[in-house]
């Protein structure tokens, strides 16, 4: 499984009994990472807003881009008849 990265859910998986194990750190291609606000200046041409800005939001746009994610195996229960790992 994929988690973002300070991701409570493996350590949330572990405290329930289910045996996770971390298998490395990865990236993935989210189709929408990424949220900017638009604003119109005054003669109608868009532009990103910045940080503390008081502009009025014209539109919000969503756009694919990559994220770090932290890599997990969950490792089934051993199975109680025949005692072993399928």
């Amino acid at each position: 499984m994929h988690c973002w990265p300070n991701s409570t859910l493996s350590s949330d998986l572990s405290a329930a009994g289910h045996k996770v194990v971390a298998a490395g750190e990865g990236e993935r291609n989210l189709t929408s990472r990424h949220r900017a606000a638009i604003h119109a200046d005054i003669i109608g041409a868009l532009e990103p807003m910045t940080e503390g800005s008081t502009k009025p939001v014209t539109s919000t746009v969503r756009h694919a881009g990559m994220t770090a994610v932290e890599r997990y195996n969950a490792v089934p229960p051993p199975d109680p008849v025949q005692n072993t790992i399928p």
